[in-house]
């Protein structure tokens, strides 16, 4: 293999990496990967316990992680804070009492990621005991698509609530600011264009020194 082709599979490496980089910089936050009891779901019994595991582990700082289980009056029903896995960070549990009534209960959580220090917040709804009526899966589909869309997360109050119980059950989580998160994105991509533009000048230099090389 000739020095140029050496340095040109050395660049293609380079970019490989600096790829990579961009990809996992850029969607750093600790995302809802899955939800115990799950989105949506309707269970026949009162569950023990909500249990939710994200994409990263998440940082293991008082304040900065947690879930709560909002009922259709707008009160917490969790037993106590939640908890992280000591083996996986990425797992967080909270406890629930037993015996819950029929209803809707929205899970509304947070995190910062053990990454980079990105903060994320959600929400999502489950039902004891019977079915969501129309009104609650659009409340659902919401919760969802600011999940995707990352806007500031919402506790959807259930119809019909009275308007002090649906001004409790409703929270707006304060989102990580957007100039926080651009000045991360920011900063990737210049690390990527700086490697991208030794990767180059290295390629160039290389072919520069074989081309200028007396013939043997």
């Amino acid at each position: 293999m000739t020095g140029a082709a050496r340095a040109l599979a050395a660049a293609i490496a380079l970019v490989a990496v600096a790829l990579v980089v961009a990809v996992t910089g850029v969607d750093a936050h600790a995302r809802l990967a899955q939800a115990t009891p799950a989105v949506g779901e309707v269970l026949s019994a009162s569950p023990a316990a909500v249990r939710l595991t994200f994409t990263q582990e998440i940082q293991k700082i008082s304040g900065t992680y947690g879930i709560d289980v909002i009922n259709e009056a707008g009160q917490d029903v969790a037993a106590g804070d939640a908890v992280l896995d000591e083996t996986d960070r990425s797992i967080m549990t909270v406890a629930l009492p037993p015996g819950l009534p029929a209803g809707r209960y929205v899970v509304q959580y947070k995190n910062v990621s053990d990454v980079d220090g990105d903060p994320w917040e959600g929400a999502f709804a489950f039902y004891v005991g019977r079915q969501p009526t129309d009104a609650e899966r659009a409340l659902d589909e919401e919760l969802a698509a600011q999940e995707e869309e990352e806007p500031t997360p919402t506790i959807a109050a259930t119809p019909g609530d009275t308007p002090t119980a649906a001004s409790a059950a409703t929270a707006t989580p304060s989102q990580p600011d957007d100039d926080d998160d651009t000045g991360g994105d920011l900063l990737v991509f210049v690390v990527v264009g700086a490697i991208l533009l030794v990767a180059v000048l290295v390629v160039a230099g290389f072919i520069a020194f074989s081309r200028s090389r007396p013939a043997a």
